[in-house]
């Protein structure tokens, strides 16, 4: 990996942490860049202004985290029921980054941001009708091979 590239993602990385603490809003630029120590100018290098930075976040951390941890699992199993199980208890309990306390990644920056950004509403809906559409596909699966019950 690049110079640029590994700190444009330790931006994002880093970034994300403190949003998921604090929230979007109230995270600071001047904040982000204090914990990833980078200039100024290496920030707006990268980005041309907080929100485009956010979006950023959500097509290259939390889109390929939803794809890896959330789908993948789900299309895998057999029985979608033990791989909705095991996915909860790994996010709830074993996971190291994941604090209850501060919610579901996604669901915080849908609910903070949706209402006041176009560009966040987008892709966030898109994101949890992925997520959505793979539920569904993986309920329907396991009514067809008896592991929930057809009501």
């Amino acid at each position: 990996m690049k110079k640029a590239q590994a700190t444009r993602l330790n931006i994002l990385q880093k970034a994300f942490e403190l949003i998921y603490a604090k929230g979007y809003q109230s995270t600071s630029i001047d904040e982000i860049i204090a914990t990833t120590q980078v200039t100024k100018g290496a920030f707006f290098y990268h980005f041309k202004n907080k929100d485009e930075m956010g979006l950023a976040i959500i097509e290259e951390i939390l889109k390929p985290t939803l794809n890896g941890s959330f789908i993948e699992p789900l299309e895998k199993y057999e029985n979608p029921l033990q791989s909705i199980y095991e996915l909860m208890h790994y996010l709830l309990i074993k996971d190291k980054f994941l604090k209850p306390e501060y919610g579901c990644p996604a669901a915080n920056f849908t609910h903070e941001m949706t209402p006041w950004n176009i560009s966040f509403s987008k892709v966030l809906n898109e994101l949890t009708g992925l997520w959505m559409n793979v539920m569904i596909k993986a309920i329907e699966k396991g009514k067809k091979q008896g592991f929930v019950k057809k009501m």
